[in-house]
């Protein structure tokens, strides 16, 4: 089952790849001293993930082979993988970088 035909939200995972790019994410604002960003994005990424779960088919396959959502407020693509009961984050990555 996948969500929305039976209205199933899946769970949400990170692989370890994913965790560190947030992290990245935050000390590079923490870098620039913009301190509530280093906060505020990675919680905004976060949310766009979650979001992810009710209709994780609605974003394309992308060249890397799994699905990307590139996100609208932000300049960020979240790689993921779908499986029957989970969104698996795979990568989070600015998009100016090189992908996959």
């Amino acid at each position: 089952m996948s969500a929305g035909s039976s209205g199933q939200v899946l769970a949400l995972e990170y692989a370890l790849a994913a965790d560190q790019d947030l992290d990245a994410i935050a000390d590079y604002y923490e870098d620039q001293d913009a301190w509530q960003a280093a906060l505020d994005v990675p919680e905004r990424i976060r949310e766009a993930a979650k979001l992810i779960c009710h209709a994780p088919r609605a974003w394309p396959i992308g060249v890397s082979g799994v699905h990307e959502r590139v996100l609208s407020d932000l300049p960020f693509r979240i790689a993921y993988q779908v499986t029957r009961t989970h969104v698996r984050v795979l990568r989070i990555k600015h998009t100016l970088q090189r992908w996959p």
